[in-house]
């Protein structure tokens, strides 16, 4: 029976299979056949993705598209060169540069620092079978299950994991208040201005949970780093 479907977001640990800190390049894996547990009300049971030529649609992903941070659309950090999929090992891959930009320079520095959790596909199933329980695949897998027999990769973000969790919330008229977080952001915003670094980066690693002591180290290896270029550029 064929399963029309929204498009889903698949997240999996981040796996970077290549890394050029020069060019600011690195080859990630953007999706496994490794079958994923349901998350959507629609699709309940676990799925997984056929990773076969006559299946996969790379899309617009084979010109350039951009890669997000946090399914941020106004925040690319990355843009997509090259795109392709490798059906002996279930993956589909993705030599991604990063861009000479503020959000673009940070994510490479938590890509290289290995603050990047993962890296989640925003995937449009275009043909889908469920099988009931005890029911076989064709390829050897047993439902309940549905197999995703064609389906097209739309786009690709990058996603982090907080490195604390996030504690001291308090409701006050209404809303959520996280009295630490606050706390934490304007003195990383402190830190940043006096380093001159972009405040956006203050309040990113605030979200994180970065505390003051780990951003300001975070912020001096990022200064570091630009000296370092500003050095190699010149005459």
């Amino acid at each position: 029976m064929r399963e029309p479907a929204p498009v889903l977001h698949e997240s999996l640990p981040l796996c970077v299979e290549g890394l050029d800190r020069a060019k600011r390049r690195a080859v990630l894996v953007f999706t496994t056949d490794e079958t994923v547990q349901g998350g959507y009300e629609a699709w309940p049971e676990p799925r997984y993705y056929v990773h076969k030529h006559n299946a996969v649609i790379l899309g617009k992903l084979l010109d350039g598209a951009r890669v997000w941070l946090e399914h941020d659309e106004s925040k690319p950090v990355a843009r997509v060169l090259h795109a392709w999929l490798e059906s002996g090992l279930g993956r589909v891959y993705g030599l991604v540069e990063f861009l000479n930009s503020a959000d673009g320079m940070m994510a490479f520095s938590l890509l290289e620092c290995g603050r990047l959790w993962g890296c989640s596909g925003g995937i449009k199933p275009n043909k889908a079978f469920r099988y009931r329980q005890g029911q076989p695949t064709p390829d050897g897998r047993c439902g309940p299950i549905v197999r995703i027999e064609s389906w097209t990769l739309v786009e690709v973000t990058l996603c982090c994991a907080p490195r604390q969790p996030r504690t001291g919330l308090v409701r006050t008229a209404g809303h959520q208040v996280n009295i630490e977080a606050e706390r934490r952001t304007n003195a990383l915003r402190s830190l940043a201005a006096s380093g001159g670094i972009p405040s956006n980066h203050a309040e990113f690693l605030a979200e994180l949970g970065y505390s003051e002591l780990d951003g300001a180290r975070f912020m001096l290896e990022m200064q570091r780093d630009r000296i370092a270029k500003l050095d190699e550029a010149k005459p």
